[in-house]
């Protein structure tokens, strides 16, 4: 269990304008997956351990034992964090893999073991996404500690530059539409020219039900519904007018949808077939970073970014942006 340490003096908290430090040792933790924070008697750290780790115990003993099985650990886990679906089907996976072995006894092989027989031939991104992070989570959750070595990322250095330049993107978009492939070219307009996810995309509905994204035509506009941590967040941008003439041209109604595709992996044969004919390689997720990267070279605030590509921080929003000489270059001169 980690521990954050606050020696006397070290803590500064200001009220109504006067600042205050602290007089005595702070301890901050996490137990069972919520956060703590006690203020000691002691003089030391050590004594400030020793007396954070009394208070466990006596928290542990009002709260019962903890979860016995990987199974007791993530009904608990999802019971408190509310994950997405997306996550909390990634979990229920492991569960059905390892669900019936005893928490304190994962090891480093059964994180290995659901990585080879979960997602085969998959990348280390995957199993990182897939695996090691909700399970870790659903450990952590219950104050269990693992010792696990994750698989090694790629060095951002040699990561491929994640978005395409403005030429690059109408090219796409207008094969697509010499494809006739309507809802090829619609997403294209959707993921590059609004930014949207391709979950959003391929779920838009013609009318304004609560549980699905929206596009009114009319207005010009796009509802999007993002769900994490079992918070629900109900984002409106505005529509670009080559999205609004695709989404006209659009046939396909079953279930009010716009587009005819049902799951993620439904549009990879049209994306295999126009990445052949223009020599483009490409993934839906580049439109949002193309987006984001376009966006950014035609001036826009970041305020204005994140509001039309629906980024609900910075941090968030800056992931999506990426450095260019020849912008800086320009900023030097006008100074």
């Amino acid at each position: 269990m980690a521990f954050k340490h606050y020696p006397p003096g070290k803590r500064t908290k200001e009220v109504r304008g006067k600042k205050y430090t602290n007089e005595k040792w702070i301890v901050r933790f996490r137990f069972r997956g919520e956060p703590y924070e006690i203020r000691t008697d002691a003089r030391t750290e050590k004594e400030a351990e020793a007396e954070t780790l009394e208070f466990i115990q006596e928290l542990g003993n009002e709260r019962g034992p903890a979860p016995g099985s990987v199974a007791d650990v993530i009904e608990a886990y999802k019971e408190a964090r509310r994950p997405s679906k997306k996550d909390a089907a990634y979990i229920d996976l492991i569960g059905g893999e390892i669900g019936g072995l005893p928490a304190e006894d994962v090891t480093q092989a059964e994180f290995d073991r659901c990585c080879m027989r979960l997602y085969p031939r998959c990348s280390n991104e995957t199993w990182n996404r897939q695996v090691f992070t909700p399970l870790l989570a659903a450990l952590n959750h219950s104050c269990i500690t693992v010792n696990v070595k994750r698989p090694k990322m790629k060095e951002i250095e040699s990561q491929a530059y994640d978005a395409l330049d403005e030429h690059e993107r109408d090219i796409l978009i207008s094969e697509a539409r010499n494809m006739d492939d309507r809802d090829l070219e619609a997403v294209l307009c959707l993921w590059f020219l609004d930014g949207l996810r391709l979950t959003e995309s391929i779920e838009l509905r013609r009318c304004n039900h609560p549980e699905y994204p929206y596009a009114d035509i009319r207005d010009g506009t796009i509802k999007t519904i993002q769900r994490k941590g079992g918070v629900e967040r109900v984002h409106w941008r505005a529509m670009h007018e080559r999205t609004k003439a695709a989404l006209k041209r659009c046939k396909f109604e079953a279930d009010d949808k716009f587009i005819r595709w049902k799951t993620r992996s439904g549009p990879r044969r049209a994306i295999e077939k126009l990445v052949e004919r223009t020599g483009i390689k490409f993934h839906p997720h580049m439109g949002r970073h193309t987006f984001g990267d376009q966006a950014q070279a035609k001036g826009a605030s970041l305020k204005d970014m994140m509001d039309a590509g629906g980024w609900r921080s910075v941090s968030a929003a800056m992931r999506y942006t990426h450095t260019n000489v020849e912008r800086q270059r320009a900023l030097k001169e006008r100074m």
